[in-house]
């Protein structure tokens, strides 16, 4: 063979070992990939399509949890301190826990109430273990827990068909506390679209309750979209602050208020983000400030300090404990007899009258301020100290404002 022939047989071969590789890597490439697996579909248990609570038209209530391997369940619920003449054994009974049967497939029952209408809170006890119902989203925070919450439909809470506002969820640094503080925000319908200014109420929760409160089991902003939808109620802005400035409740409620954390976070940096962030009327007609049980003491403590920059003031449930009246009123008396206090429009109060904690408090309260010459009306409610008074307090309360 000459060099000529040798050389292109070398290329020949050259050539088709490429050809050989192009199509290999080709044939390599467009060979499909495996198709996935298909990912199994959850297994289905008694917890698969169990439905808890599931609240009946007679207004009982029946809850269910699926823990096969529990030894004791129980369900510590409201909704017995709302029924007309019931006793404070049965109340706390239900608060203590009803103990809840064992079916076959492992899921737990039981059916309580009658209630009347209204939301409620309730948390499973699982082997002595507090929890929230898995299958209920709906929920309401506290200050050291979460609790699961139920409605019974048929009253002035109820979410109608009406023009609704809308709650905020404002965080805002507060420099008198040091650290970011949440409060909710009530917008009346219309706010967004608009260009008016509102009044403003500032509401407060009780002794371990949270900002939520008032919107979850305190229904606040259905019960005002159907007040205003009915023409009873002015169109307002509701803040609903943090009253926990830390996490002793005592601190909250003691005579100083000078000194106090949360009524100075109040006043140097609740107010003025309000009054720089949303479309209000800033003067004392359109302020007005109410509150229950701790947060009723809050109220007290902020609009008797502050003589006239309040025209409406609410305490639901309240009054200075016996040890520290005496030792307000020695400190405050300055502001206690200021003239500021003719601004005072309406002084709203309400308590129940037959096993509510609060009313060895109100009615000594009641005399103090008095004593330094405020107007007051005074409206008992029945039963105990819990959320069914509350929201008719609001309910009550809210139609008086800035008329």
């Amino acid at each position: 063979m000459g060099k000529f022939q040798s050389v292109s047989m070398l290329l020949l071969m050259c050539g088709a070992l490429l050809a050989f590789a192009s199509n290999a890597a080709g044939a390599q490439q467009t060979q499909p990939s495996p198709t996935p697996a298909a990912m199994p579909p959850p297994p289905v248990t008694p917890n698969t399509h169990l439905v808890s609570p599931e609240v009946h038209r007679d207004g009982t209530v029946t809850f269910r949890v699926w823990a096969p391997d529990a030894k004791d369940v129980k369900v510590l619920n409201e909704g017995a301190e709302a029924v007309p003449g019931a006793t404070p054994e049965q109340v706390e009974a239900a608060k203590r826990g009803v103990a809840m049967t064992r079916a076959e497939n492992g899921v737990w029952s039981v059916t309580v109430g009658p209630y009347p209408a209204g939301a409620y809170q309730y948390a499973f006890l699982v082997d002595s273990v507090s929890t929230t119902d898995p299958k209920n989203p709906a929920t309401v925070e506290s200050l050291y827990q979460v609790r699961s919450l139920f409605l019974i439909p048929g009253n002035f809470a109820d979410m109608r068909d009406v023009p609704h506002g809308s709650v905020e969820i404002v965080y805002y640094q507060s420099k008198t506390v040091g650290k970011t503080r949440r409060m909710h925000i009530y917008l009346p319908p219309g706010y967004e679209s608009g260009n008016a200014s509102y009044p403003v109420l500032y509401l407060f929760h009780g002794g371990y309750g949270s900002d939520d409160e008032w919107t979850s089991v305190g229904r606040a902003n259905f019960i005002l979209d159907n007040l205003i939808a009915e023409g009873q109620a002015k169109p307002m802005i509701i803040v609903m602050t943090d009253g926990n400035a830390d996490s002793n409740i005592i601190h909250a409620m003691e005579p100083d208020v000078a000194s106090d954390a949360f009524c100075n976070d109040f006043m140097k940096d609740v107010i003025p983000y309000v009054e720089q962030h949303y479309r209000v009327t800033a003067d004392p007609q359109h302020r007005a400030i109410a509150g229950l049980s701790m947060g009723g003491i809050q109220t007290l403590d902020i609009s008797l300090t502050h003589p006239g920059f309040f025209s409406y003031i609410g305490i639901f449930s309240s009054g200075w404990f016996a040890n520290t009246r005496g030792p307000f009123e020695q400190i405050n008396r300055a502001a206690l007899e200021s003239p500021g206090k003719k601004a005072v429009k309406l002084f709203w109060w309400s308590t129940g009258t037959d096993y509510d904690i609060a009313m060895p408090n109100t009615g000594p309260a009641i005399e103090l301020v008095k004593k330094y010459g405020y107007v007051t009306e005074f409206h008992p409610s029945g039963g105990f100290h819990a959320w069914n008074n509350w929201r008719n307090d609001l309910h009550e309360f809210a139609p008086r404002l800035f008329q």
